[in-house]
């Protein structure tokens, strides 16, 4: 069974995600860090065993799950460098020899694009989007709702690399997807709809109406998610 450290560490990074999720970052940083110092702790003295003394997977993956969700944090914060940091060494430790090809690895993997996008680099996000689509899609299919947000964020890179009609496409699947799996008036769906919208404009849609679509996206999110919430702050960015 797991150890006390392994619980203490896994409490420690739910109560920082869920204080990511509520913007409190202060708090945030704070569990995640004790979380990271328990689980490196355990590292240390693991390493200091016999070889056959050794079972490394749990802290493998908690060691993850710490670096991945500082990443979070620290790309919320606007510290790109330190988030394409913390979020390399969690994806490095997911797609090690003998791990298993799954949604951890797919959102470490894309965790690097969304710090790619947001550092200009848009042909390294679109290329490792891509490969966070291929695992995630071989993991749940074509369909799913996890399959159709990459599918949206490589649909928001294609567009920031001015790859329009690669941008409709990925868009044009991750909406199907996502409408089919989820109510219509799902968060998700709203934010599908307003990376798509962008898209639009881009490609010489009528700008009255790609409006309207941003706008109606956006009450949506207002509505689900709050006026503070990342996807909303970034929203109005969309109306120019």
């Amino acid at each position: 069974g797991a150890c006390a450290w392994d619980v203490l560490a896994q409490f420690l990074i739910e109560l920082g995600c869920a204080h990511i999720d509520a913007g409190d970052h202060s708090a945030a940083l704070r569990f995640l860090n004790e979380a990271l110092s328990f689980t490196l702790s355990e590292q240390r003295q693991l390493q200091q065993k016999q070889p056959h003394q050794r079972n490394t997977a749990i802290v493998d993956r908690i060691l993850a799950s710490c670096w991945h969700n500082l990443g979070v944090y620290s790309l919320e914060s606007g510290r790109l460098s330190a988030a394409l940091n913390h979020v390399e060494q969690a994806v490095a430790l997911r797609t090690q020899p003998g791990s298993p090809k799954d949604q951890q690895a797919a959102q470490s993997v894309a965790g690097c694009a969304d710090c790619y996008l947001g550092m200009g680099s848009y042909e390294k996000a679109i290329a490792t989007y891509s490969e966070a689509l291929s695992i995630i899609e071989a993991a749940f299919g074509a369909k799913h709702p996890l399959t159709a947000q990459l599918q949206v964020k490589l649909c928001s890179a294609y567009t920031h690399a001015n790859c329009i009609p690669e941008a409709s496409k990925y868009g044009d699947k991750g909406i199907t997807a996502l409408a089919s799996a989820l109510p219509a008036d799902h968060h998700l769906l709203s934010w599908a709809r307003l990376k798509h919208s962008l898209a639009q404009v881009r490609g010489g849609a009528d700008p009255a109406a790609a409006s309207g679509i941003c706008r109606g996206a956006i009450e949506s999110l207002r509505t689900r998610l709050g006026d503070e919430h990342p996807r909303v702050a970034e929203a109005p960015c969309h109306l120019a």
